[in-house]
């Protein structure tokens, strides 16, 4: 049984693709997307952990809701999945900024440094999601030229979070590269867009592993405390 969260990235027995069932609307019929899973599956993939939809019994731990990013020259395809949580192999968090930057477009690369060099992300654990992530993991361009840089940002402290959100507010736009995107953590797993966080509203989204609901600002220091062992590499 696994123990994955949102946004973690999950390697899957290819024979899951058989006891898989899509979920949620797409643009192609369930058995395409089915026989897609497995052609990713058979090349060792990830996929990636999505909010998961519990039952009104309570939370399924026998499944695990997943999603498959395929790239543009595959169609670009956003597939949503549920899958046996028995057939995952392997689980990691997403890769760290420093990672990825190999493979990130040479004209982000000042930003990227920048981000790294600073001071209050640099005390946070700072990791990619999106099109950079898979193109990282996969080898596949999946980036283009319009694509936004999704940063996964994991906060130990509500001073951290805000800290967070105000670093990347700062950086954003400074240099010739991309639009800055993406959530700060909190060690239970709650998430919330940096944008939101560095705006005013009193009222905030935040997307946890199987629910999304809007909460007070003044209530999101309860989500923060020590930093749990599992937002650690």
């Amino acid at each position: 049984m696994t123990t994955a969260t949102r946004h973690d990235l999950v390697w899957l027995d290819p024979m899951a693709a058989r006891a898989a069932r899509v979920a949620g609307p797409i643009r192609m019929a369930p058995a395409l997307a089915l026989n897609l899973l497995g052609i990713w599956l058979d090349q060792c993939h990830p996929l990636i952990v999505t909010r998961q939809q519990s039952p009104p019994a309570g939370p399924d731990t026998k499944s695990l809701a997943v999603g498959l990013a395929l790239p543009p020259a595959r169609g670009k395809h956003r597939i949503a999945f549920v899958v046996p949580a028995a057939s995952v192999r392997r689980h990691a968090r997403p890769p760290t900024l420093a990672q990825c930057r190999a493979t990130l477009p040479d004209r982000w690369h000042r930003m990227v440094d920048a981000i790294l060099g600073d001071a209050a992300l640099s005390a946070m654990q700072v990791r990619v999601g999106g099109s950079a992530a898979m193109e990282h993991l996969t080898g596949l361009p999946c980036l283009e030229p319009g694509s936004d840089l999704d940063l996964l940002v994991y906060a130990s402290s509500w001073p951290q979070a805000l800290c967070g959100a105000q670093g990347l507010a700062r950086l954003d736009g400074q240099f010739d590269a991309t639009r800055l995107d993406g959530e700060i953590l909190a060690p239970d797993g709650s998430a919330v867009a940096w944008r939101e966080l560095q705006g005013r509203a009193t009222q905030l989204l935040v997307k946890r592993h199987a629910s999304a609901e809007m909460v007070d600002r003044a209530q999101l220091d309860r989500c923060f405390g020590p930093l749990a062992s599992t937002v650690g590499a």
